[in-house]
């Protein structure tokens, strides 16, 4: 008695899902990590209109056929089936794996390849899933001392997901622990606790009365910029954005939950609309059809102009100081901004702009100017 094999499409997760049913045993379901789109799988005749997944599911029919013996379990055949070459067994595999199969950013994708890239130089692409060891992962770490620490983390915590994930769809016996908390890494700052690095007032004007020429282009990032630097939108909020749905009906208010945030709690940020923002806004049509790399690059072409760092999180600080300049407490610029903490708040304009400074400096009485002059 052969085995019954059946792929099966599984609505919840998109993915390709296999069933193993053996005469008199309970089937076992098991999930192969293909994504497939189902217009092009037909699952009554078994038939996938994408060459690479048809050519997968005849390697997985005529292997679990060969490998089949009398008295084996679904589980048993499984397990059989992905100890052969019918599914990757490396490290390098993996990465192909995860990169093919997943549903990721092209930013994403180019940053896992980066990854892959390394490991290569530490020699470990060739390593089999089920050797990965604390050293082995160690030996990877420690030969990217020449790197940030953050980007450090950022490469520990990527190889750990592509080697999680293949263990986990393919139900491999490995210890987790080997590959998850064994090297004591930096934690990697988040956004808001980065440098806080930010435009004053003056730097803002500046960078709006910039002659662009007839760069399209760059004066369309130039006004995405200065947005971001007057609502404190972050730019995986700037690419969701709808006034339609975001802006309050009289126009005053922007609101709206943070990307960042949205799974933490169910704070909506109120930004008040500045003139500026709302003239800015309504030159053009939302939402943006640019992706997010084609706005960090055109903010880097800005840099050029300006001779300034200018970065998407860069008007997001820039927001904050703005509001701090022109009055706003902590306390009104964290909820706005919607830090976690007002910690974060204080950390990134502990140091307040000199243009505030002599803002206030100018309330003073003139007796009192008098008295401070050396």
């Amino acid at each position: 008695m052969t085995p019954k094999i059946q792929f099966v499409y599984n609505k919840k997760t998109t993915y390709l899902d296999l069933r193993i049913k053996i005469y008199g045993i309970p089937p076992g379901v098991y999930r192969t990590g293909i994504i497939v789109d189902p217009s092009q799988f037909d699952e009554e005749k078994q038939l996938c209109g994408d060459v690479s997944i048809m050519t997968y599911m005849n390697l997985v029919n005529n292997t679990l056929g060969n490998l089949y013996r009398p008295g084996y379990t679904p589980e048993q055949l499984w397990q059989a089936f992905i100890s052969t070459n019918g599914v990757l067994k490396t490290i390098g595999d993996a990465f192909d794996y995860y990169v093919s199969t997943m549903k990721i950013a092209e930013g994403t994708k180019i940053r896992l390849l980066t990854v892959k890239t390394h490991v290569g130089r530490a020699g470990l692409l060739s390593t089999s899933i089920k050797d990965v060891t604390p050293a082995l992962i160690r030996q990877f770490t420690n030969g990217l001392k020449d790197l940030k620490d953050s980007t450090i983390h950022l490469m520990y915590v990527q190889l750990q997901s592509v080697i999680k994930r293949y263990v986990k769809d393919h139900n491999i016996d490995v210890d987790l622990k080997n590959i998850a908390g064994i090297v004591k890494t930096p934690r990697k700052k988040t956004g808001d606790e980065e440098d806080g690095e930010y435009l004053v007032f003056d730097e803002v004007q500046k960078l709006l009365a910039l002659d662009l020429k007839e760069d399209k282009v760059l004066n369309y990032v130039r006004d995405l910029f200065a947005i971001m630097c007057f609502t404190g939108l972050s730019v995986s909020d700037l690419i969701k954005f709808t006034p339609d749905k975001m802006i309050s009906a009289d126009g005053k208010w922007l609101r709206y939950q943070r990307t960042k945030t949205i799974s933490r709690n169910g704070k909506r940020c109120t930004v008040p609309i500045l003139p500026i923002t709302r003239q800015l806004v309504y030159k053009h049509e939302w939402p943006t059809k640019f992706p997010i790399r084609t706005i960090q690059y055109n903010c880097a072409r800005l840099a050029k102009i300006m001779e300034r760092k200018i970065t998407p999180h860069v008007a997001r600080h820039t927001f904050g100081g703005l509001m701090l300049y022109f009055g706003f407490s902590m306390e009104s610029v964290r909820e706005m901004m919607g830090h976690s903490s007002i910690n974060v708040t204080e950390n990134i304009y502990a140091k307040v702009s000199k243009q505030k400074i002599e803002r206030e400096m100018a309330t003073i009485p003139k007796m009192m100017n008098e008295m401070f002059k050396t």
